[in-house]
């Protein structure tokens, strides 16, 4: 969200964050940062978040930024005519306006990160559902690679109804 905020509040960043960091970010491969977390941080659970950040920062930056063209300028507007006080605008007015976009990139951020973590687990994890698929494979093991997908599949279908949808709701106009 700072990185899609940061152009609109100083338009100096744009060409930094929107033609560099952007494009990047969004054609560098996810094996490339698995591997380069590697390297980088070895082979740790600290690696897979570092890889799902970079991956799914793109995702997230893109909703963001068109939320943010997307916003009604006539609504901040009267905003500002009733109020100066930024942040007061920004909580009330901006940040409930971009609420559909910021639940719309969670929404893709969760169903990414899930393959995501698993390609990650699989380069440089010591424990995870994709190092059980890893050893599964590695001994033939169909079952436990049918119970490894049946279990990401029942924990996303829970975080899908118990987190997801009741901010989705929350996002709603009334």
């Amino acid at each position: 969200m700072i990185l899609a905020l940061l152009p609109k509040n100083y338009p100096i960043t744009k060409i930094i964050i929107q033609e560099r960091i952007k494009p990047f970010l969004n054609s560098f491969p996810s094996v490339g940062w698995a591997i380069l977390a590697i390297i980088w941080f070895g082979s740790s659970n600290f690696s897979v978040m570092f890889v799902q950040v970079a991956v799914l920062t793109p995702f997230c930056l893109v909703n963001l930024t068109e939320g943010l063209k997307d916003l009604d300028q006539e609504i901040i507007e009267m905003g500002k005519s009733f109020s100066r006080n930024k942040y007061k605008i920004f909580f009330k007015i901006t940040l409930p306006l971009l609420l559909p976009y910021i639940i719309a990139a969670i929404r893709i951020a969760y169903g990414v990160c899930w393959k995501i973590a698993l390609v990650s687990e699989l380069f440089g994890a010591e424990d995870g559902i994709g190092v059980i698929m890893l050893r599964a494979q590695t001994t033939a093991n169909a079952s436990m690679v049918f119970a490894s997908c049946f279990a990401i599949v029942i924990i996303f279908m829970l975080g899908e109804k118990l987190i997801i949808n009741p901010l989705a709701k929350l996002a709603k106009p009334k």
